[in-house]
């Protein structure tokens, strides 16, 4: 995973892997959103990697974690950040944005599957999607599954 940018609801974000060293903020989080700066930042977990009671599958983390990230964009952006403190303030919750961040690849597919999501409303094709976890081809290539509208 490199630097790179990504348009959130209209509002290009920077996003940023760094490692302990280089933010301070990472020594006890994995990863964080900075809607004043409009960036997200992950941790490379670099010494995560030299640690030998760490996960096996680091980039799999990663890969978490920047989704993780990339939903409280969305939920900042979509203005639920701030209408959300009427309501517990459900919109900056650590277990929501985790719920999503887990399930969206399973959304994806879900949605793929049943048409509800084509290549025009992501820039995505089957080989995309065939390359989520746990994706199952036989299923994928099912007649339920369209590919194109």
């Amino acid at each position: 995973m490199q630097d790179c940018n990504v348009n959130i609801l209209g509002t290009d974000y920077r996003v940023i892997f760094k490692n302990r060293e280089e933010d301070k903020k990472l020594e006890k989080l994995s990863g964080y959103m900075d809607p004043s700066i409009k960036e997200i930042v992950v941790s490379t977990m670099k010494d995560e990697m030299e640690d030998e009671m760490a996960v096996e599958n680091v980039e799999s983390i990663r890969r978490s974690t920047l989704r993780h990230e990339i939903i409280h964009a969305f939920l900042y952006e979509s203005g639920l950040w701030s209408d959300s403190a009427t309501v517990e303030a459900w919109g900056t919750s650590e277990e929501i944005t985790d719920w999503i961040a887990l399930q969206a690849p399973k959304m994806f597919r879900a949605f793929w599957q049943v048409g509800a999501l084509t290549a025009t409303e992501i820039p995505c094709n089957e080989k995309f999607i065939l390359s989520i976890p746990n994706a199952d081809e036989s299923v994928m290539r099912s007649g339920i599954m369209r590919t194109k509208e």
